[in-house]
This record gives structure tokens, C-alpha cells and sequence, in this order.
């Protein structure tokens, strides 16, 4: 890492980058206090970044899973939504078994702006607890943050739990992202063999067809054609107020 580097070592490799007949020579920095500055400089670099690093990583502890609720929300308000610690403590409150951890979370990453709440979003998505992808899907709620739709449209592609594929719907109904629309109308129209809808819930279909109303391209809206005269009255009745606009 750097932390351990000899003073002395550093000195010498300055002098014999900054002696006279090296190329670096003109600069002619050589026995001045600029040279003491850069042999400094490159002792304290990676001293500052290991206590960083390892800064970074005891807040991440602090907020984990396994922190109590109580210290996970003292030390995720304890920051500036400015301060970008607040980004690595999101994470790990919006991980945190504690639904008022979660919450509470949930509120400060409003406070962040949209490009620092994507990477966050993103990786909770993705994560293997269905706790977490619920909790993220739950706070997108603008178009600001279409970096995580290609995320979102991958897992309601992939899960099989019918509470996931209903909010990764509305959540790409909140997006209004037109890469949505296939597989939103995969969810509402597709079905399997004789004809039978593949197990999926009335719930997921009507949630698709409300986020198909949001898109409103001519995809989406042939879509809703199709879905208007649909035999499940919950789809029929979301396709028909979708339509309405």
C-alpha cells in the first residue's frame, strides 16, 4: 500500500528524478525546498489514504445489518447530505434488518442528489436479499433516476416473487423509461401453453398496465388496446384508466 515506504528511499528516488542531467533536470528543483515538498508528498499520500479507506470502512460496520437501529440512524444523520460518507452509510441502512433503520434511510437518500442515488439504488437491486430489492425498488420515484431502469427490467425478467415483479412495475412506471415497455408488455400479455396466463398474478398485470399508461409510446399504448377487454377485471379496469391518460 505505500505506508511503509522509507524516507530516506523516497528522498533518493526525488533526487535521481530531479538530478540536473535527468530529463527532469531543468526544472532545476534539485537541494530546494520544493524537492523536500514532493519527497513529502509522496510519504504522506498513501498514509492519507489507508486511514481513509480504513475510515470508510468502520462507518460501513457502524450501519450494518448487525448494527443495533439506534447507532445505525445516529451515525446515518450524523452526516451532511453533501458529505459523501453518507453514500456508504445508505448502503448499509437500507441493508439493515430494522424496518425504521430502512426508513429512515429511505428518507435521507431523497436528500442526496439523483446521480449519487443510482450507484446505490443499483447495487441494492441487484442484491441477493429480497428484503433489499423491495426497499430500493420502494424509493425510486423519479425520472432523474433512469441509471437504474436497465437494473430494475433485469430482475422483473428474473424473480419469480409476485410482490418484486408488482414494484419493479411501478417502479418503471415511475422511470417512464420506454426500454421498459417490452417487458412490461411481456408481463401483461404473454402467455403460456393452452392458453393460460403463467401464474401470473392479476396484482403484476395491472401493475404493468398503470406503468405502460405512464410510458404512453406507441408501443405502450397499442398495449393497453390489447388489455382493455382483458377477462381479469383488475387488469381491464388499470388498462382502461391507463388509456384515459
Amino acid at each position: 500500500t505505500g505506508m511503509g515506504l522509507p524516507p530516506v528511499v523516497v528522498g533518493l528516488f526525488v533526487m535521481l528524478f530531479l538530478w540536473r542531467s535527468v530529463p527532469l533536470g531543468f526544472l532545476q528543483l534539485l537541494y530546494t525546498p520544493y524537492a523536500m515538498i514532493i519527497a513529502q508528498v509522496i510519504i504522506a499520500v498513501p498514509l492519507v489514504m489507508g486511514l481513509s479507506v480504513s475510515a470508510v470502512q468502520q462507518l460501513a460496520d457502524e450501519v450494518n445489518a448487525y448494527a443495533s437501529a439506534d447507532e445505525a440512524v445516529r451515525v446515518l444523520t450524523s452526516f451532511s447530505p453533501l458529505d459523501p460518507r453518507v453514500d456508504i452509510a445508505l448502503v448499509g441502512a437500507l441493508r439493515h434488518a430494522s424496518e425504521r433503520v430502512r426508513r429512515e434511510a429511505s428518507v435521507v437518500l431523497k436528500s442526496v442528489s439523483p446521480a449519487r442515488q443510482v450507484p446505490i439504488l443499483r447495487e441494492l437491486v441487484e442484491d441477493e436479499s429480497e428484503d433489499c430489492r423491495l426497499t430500493a425498488l420502494s424509493c425510486i420515484d423519479s425520472e432523474l433516476q433512469q441509471g437504474v431502469a436497465e437494473a430494475v427490467i433485469d430482475l422483473l425478467g428474473r424473480s419469480k416473487n409476485a410482490r418484486i415483479r408488482k414494484e419493479c412495475c411501478i417502479a418503471l412506471g415511475k422511470l417512464k423509461s420506454p426500454a421498459a415497455v417490452p417487458a412490461l408488455r411481456k408481463v401483461a400479455l404473454k402467455r403460456g401453453l393452452l392458453g393460460r396466463w403463467r401464474g401470473k398474478s392479476p396484482d403484476v398485470r395491472a401493475a404493468a398496465a398503470w406503468s405502460l399508461g405512464n410510458i404512453r409510446n406507441e408501443e405502450a399504448i397499442a398495449t393497453l388496446r390489447q388489455l382493455v377487454n382483458d377477462k381479469v377485471p383488475a387488469v381491464r379496469s388499470a388498462a382502461r384508466q391507463a388509456s384515459r391518460g
